[in-house]
């Protein structure tokens, strides 16, 4: 028998860690008198912590001021009578700011005007002069205000119009996009998500993202549907998590979090920055007793991030995310419970007290290569990316014990050629590969009535394999007076071919089940075309239109039959995308707006058909067509105390069977399973300028009912729910030629505030077996509180 895993203790390193910081900013900490008004103080772009070169200060009374230099750094002297100073940067919003009487180091960070909805370039494409909208995308950038309380951050990818999370526990998530993927059983598929220039997922799209801590990656970029042809073209889109990369400093931070339901989170950084070398190490340890039965939670994870820049031609980047979890399951419970025990267990759950442990890990090394200006205007680059994902599992269920080992190991490459010219049209050719090989190893045993591992049932081996070849080209028509590109074209194609090889190792009975599986070349074109344009009170706003194919892999357990053998005739998801959109900004940037609208047509789609209470296995049942509009908009008012900041954004998906027959029953006509019909989004947050650096934040969502089952008999509640927070940062200076001061930052928050009963997640076409109720519900969390302190020093 696998022996249990037993709880780390390498915890101790980081409470160790945390307490030699503490003592060592006690120890340095001095209180700064004032002896003269020299001022001094550093300028950085609020969403990366780039230093700005070329900033204005300007004291508005005696026009005294000071250009920042290229690190971002200024002096400026003043009379002691000046109590305000203006920020500006071209492309910024500027700031007001009051200077105390003891005032004498200052670190300003300016937002740029299209700081919530404007494109950042993705990992892949870092070095690209090229850079149009061609398709939905959304940013996310993650700090301590909008984490919440930072145990798991994809409540937060709600916010986002077109996006829905189903969060049934800590470990059990499902990320929706656009509808895609609402029908997966227990976990995120066909998203197709990147951890920097390393992909993340299994050869069959799925993915975990619930086990990269918040602290180790600080933005998501969010691409909407099957426009990413350099990604694989997942249907749903793809996710990019971008990792702390270069930053201005030296740093240590720390910070510890308690809350409800034996909430306790501990987490650690130290990024450490050098003339070409940046590298950032993190630790994390978060445990929960949970709000329901058998609901413990228990996870420790660090790693690092690490780049080197010997020169202007290369570039070398080496990540490392290491997780254990050990976390109980309650699973889904019927409606009956729902209603009158929400914090029960499955009974057959709690009777064996199931749970999951494992080792993850995600390891990668980039380089790249850039040359140039061949010839004044022509450049290349060439980025080739080593990885390898590995699991060590070891699953308690009702129904058997699962002990599973799977290791994937992939290369990636990319070559760019861009051709420049700034009187007419630029161009950029890329052209690439990426290949994943995964090793799956796979036992079933008996599981006793005493919870204990019983007699082997299955031993398999998978070796699983794809391919993706792609190539794209961007042409840009340039309007050298405003410097943009007013029209722009994107042709693109992406080829996968998969194949999968099942060894059946058990020899306890005469079926042999080995076999493989090739599935056929998949072609997946893109055609887009983007006009930017700025007049009057429109600034950058773009207008685009995209038609794009894509494709989903079934996983393993859907590729398999009840025997055990490799279903031939079930196809991947396939589906065209046709889509429309504009963004932008209006009146100087203070009011940002995102609105697309789109009609997706899937093939084939796979849905789960059940064997019984926890298993199944995948069948192609027909053909759905998702409509859908997506609109965000915002709005910043600034004054000299600060940034009041409105966000909302709203989502229709009208989503429906067109052909669609499942085990003799036609559903054509009905909707789709899993999607609520409308969601809607409002935050609205207040960022106090320096003198009072408090920061407050209330968020609503509502989300609409949705169809439990295909034949649309039962839908959910519609629910709303409002979350709380409070922030108030307290700026220390360690001594007068320090920059960048202390900084320590408490917070309290309240999640689902009026205490709104609702289920945070579903187990779609859910049966009953025997007597027993189907098991439906996955309740939400009751009011919950945290609250917490965060302490940064830069040295």
């Amino acid at each position: 028998m696998k022996a249990l895993y037993q709880r780390t203790h390498f915890s101790l390193f980081a409470r160790g860690f945390l307490i030699l910081t503490i003592m060592t900013l006690l120890w340095n900490t001095a209180p700064l008198a004032a002896q003269n008004r020299i001022i001094k103080g550093i300028t950085t772009d609020a969403t990366n912590g780039t230093p700005l070169n070329g900033a204005l200060i300007l004291d508005p009374v005696t026009k005294r001021g000071a250009i920042t230099g290229e690190d971002g750094t200024f002096r400026l002297e003043l009379p002691d009578s000046i109590v305000q100073l203006e920020a500006t940067y071209l492309g910024y919003f500027s700031t007001t700011f009051m200077l105390d009487v003891d005032t004498s180091v200052l670190q300003i960070a300016l937002a740029p005007m299209a700081i919530l909805l404007e494109d950042i370039v993705i990992p892949f494409d870092a070095i690209s002069k090229n850079k149009p909208t061609f398709a939905a995308t959304e940013d996310i950038p993650l700090n301590i205000q909008n984490i919440n309380n930072g145990t798991n951050v994809l409540p937060l990818l709600n916010s986002v119009a077109g996006v829905y999370v189903h969060s049934g526990a800590l470990n059990t998530n499902r990320i929706t996009i656009r509808g895609i993927g609402a029908r997966a059983p227990f976990s995120t598929r066909n998203v197709k998500m990147y951890y920097n220039e390393i992909p993340i997922n299994s050869v069959d799209g799925e993915s975990v993202m619930e086990d990269l801590d918040v602290s180790s990656f600080d933005k998501i970029h969010i691409i909407k549907g099957p426009s990413a042809t350099t990604m694989g073209v997942p249907l749903s889109g793809a996710l990019v998590l971008g990792n702390y990369d270069w930053f201005t400093s030296s740093e240590a931070q720390a910070s510890i979090t308690l809350g409800s339901y034996g909430l306790w989170r501990q987490t650690t950084n130290l990024r450490l920055r050098g003339d070409r070398t940046a590298i950032n190490l993190f630790y994390n340890d978060t445990k929960s007793e949970g709000y329901r039965d058998n609901n413990q939670y228990d996870r420790k994870s660090g790693g690092f991030n690490f780049k080197y820049n010997p020169n202007a031609r290369h570039s070398f980047h080496a990540i490392g995310h290491f997780a254990h979890l050990n976390a109980q399951i309650p699973s889904s419970i019927d409606s009956a419970t729902f209603a009158n025990a929400p914090q029960s267990a499955a009974s057959n759950w709690a009777s064996v007290r199931g749970y999951e442990a494992y080792y993850r890990g995600i390891i990668g090394l980039n380089h790249t290569y850039l040359l140039d200006n061949l010839d004044s205007k022509n450049s290349f680059s060439w980025s080739n990316s080593l990885f390898s994902n590995f699991r060590d599992q070891y699953e308690v269920r009702p129904f058997n014990v699962l002990s599973d080992d799977v290791v994937n190991v992939g290369i990636r490459s990319v070559m760019n050629y861009y051709n420049t010219n700034a009187s007419r049209l630029n161009w950029k050719l890329t052209a690439g590969t990426e290949h994943l090989t995964e090793w799956y190893d796979w036992q079933t045993y008996e599981i006793l009535a005493n919870a204990t591992q019983g007699d082997l049932l299955a031993d398999n081996f998978e070796t699983r394999q794809t391919t993706n070849l792609f190539t794209q080209l961007n042409l840009g028509w340039l309007d050298a007076m405003q410097g943009l590109e007013r029209f722009s074209v994107s042709v693109g194609i992406n080829a996968n071919r998969t194949r999968y090889d099942l060894e059946d190792r058990f020899t306890q009975d005469s079926i042999n089940q080995s076999g493989s599986h090739f599935y056929k070349w998949i072609y997946s074109p893109k055609l887009s075309i983007s006009h930017t344009f700025s007049k009057y009170y429109l600034y950058k706003n773009v207008i685009y239109a995209n038609i794009s194919h894509g494709f989903s892999l079934p996983s393993v357990e859907e590729t398999l039959l009840p025997d055990g053998l490799i279903n031939p005739d079930l196809l991947p998801e396939t589906g065209w995308n046709f889509e429309v959109g504009t963004k932008g900004n209006l009146f100087d940037g203070r009011i940002l707006y995102d609105f697309t609208i789109y009609r997706m047509l899937i093939n084939n789609l796979i849905v789960a058909d059940r064997i019984d209470a926890d298993s199944y296995v995948g069948v192609n049942a027909g053909e759905t067509q998702h409509d859908g509009l997506e609109l965000t908009l915002a709005y910043n008012y600034k004054t000299i105390l600060g940034n009041l900041n409105l966000r909302g954004s709203y989502t229709n998906n009208n989503f429906k069977f067109v052909d669609f027959n499942d085990d003799g029953e036609d559903y054509s006509g009905n909707d789709l399973t899993g999607v609520p019909a409308n969601t809607f989004n409002f935050r609205l947050q207040w960022q106090g300028a320096q003198r009072l650096p408090l920061f407050a934040m209330l968020a609503y969502q509502f989300v609409d009912e949705m169809p439990i089952y295909d034949n649309n008999s039962l839908y959910t509640s519609a629910y709303h729910f409002v979350n709380a927070k409070v922030n108030y940062e307290w700026h220390i200076p360690l001594n007068s030629n320090t920059l960048q001061p202390v900084i320590f930052n408490t917070f309290i928050g309240v999640n689902n505030l009026f205490d709104e009963h609702y289920a945070a997640m579903i187990a779609v076409n859910a049966r009953s077996f025997g007597t027993a109720a189907p098991r439906i519900y996955y309740p939400s969390l009751p009011r919950n509180w945290y609250a917490g302190f965060d302490l940064k020093i830069t040295f």
